[in-house]
């Protein structure tokens, strides 16, 4: 139980993190 709570915690952050580089990639290409 704490492992698969590990990895989902684990896919949450690096998915989050994945969606902040694509906002600011977008930002990036709409003002420049």
């Amino acid at each position: 139980m704490t492992g698969n709570y590990q990895v989902f915690q684990w896919i949450d952050v690096s998915s989050l993190s994945f969606f902040i580089t694509f906002l600011i990639f977008v930002m990036t290409q709409t003002f420049f």
